[in-house]
């Protein structure tokens, strides 16, 4: 169907590291292979609740920029896809500044907007459960479970393993990018020598 769904939190929008410095906290250097607020930042789940409500209703949320390359390259990418779907793994009470982000950064990108729920409760709705709805074929996701069960249900995956070092939550393999220069490339590399239709 040359579908493909981006993941915004990570992947797009640097969520995690603006927060933790709006409350003077700092990233661990240990990996924990999942994406938790809390964890990351280490503190229980009422708190962590708090936090990212706090965070995203100040300024400083609404001044942050779009991951380095996200831009350009997703204009020379989109006409390469019938649909590009932006997958928002955030709660409802996050939906309209989410979508005014996204229409500001990125005005024509995306077909639409789908809200899976936040991380903090189980989803509305599991990622390779919405990727099999819309007839999604291609996923470039930092969450490596999301990108593990979409690729084992026969789906292109880009695992967003950080944008120029590895995320605290994540590992690079062979199927994860560093940012979106090397994304870019490694989507010409497949093309060039055939090794997995990306698009």
């Amino acid at each position: 169907m040359n579908r493909i769904a981006i993941e915004l939190d990570e992947v797009l929008f640097p969520f995690i590291k603006p927060m933790a410095k709006y409350y003077n906290k700092e990233l661990p250097k240990h990996r924990y292979f999942h994406y938790h607020h809390g964890d990351i930042l280490n503190v229980g789940d009422p708190e962590c609740r708090k936090m990212v409500k706090d965070f995203f209703n100040s300024d400083k949320f609404d001044m942050i920029q779009p991951i380095e390359g996200s831009q350009p390259i997703l204009r020379l990418l989109k006409p390469r896809f019938e649909k590009v779907y932006l997958v928002a793994s955030r709660g409802k009470y996050m939906r309209d500044k989410t979508e005014e982000w996204v229409d500001f950064h990125f005005p024509g990108i995306f077909d639409d907007v789908i809200f899976a729920g936040s991380y903090l409760h189980r989803p509305e709705l599991e990622k390779m459960d919405l990727c099999e709805s819309l007839n999604i074929d291609t996923l470039i996701d930092d969450d490596e479970i999301d990108c593990a069960v979409c690729m084992n249900n026969g789906m292109n995956v880009i695992h967003f393993a950080g944008d120029d070092e590895v995320y605290p939550w994540s590992r690079y393999d062979q199927w994860s990018v560093l940012g979106w220069r090397d994304l870019y490339t490694r989507v010409h590399d497949y093309e060039e020598h055939s090794l997995i239709k990306i698009v």
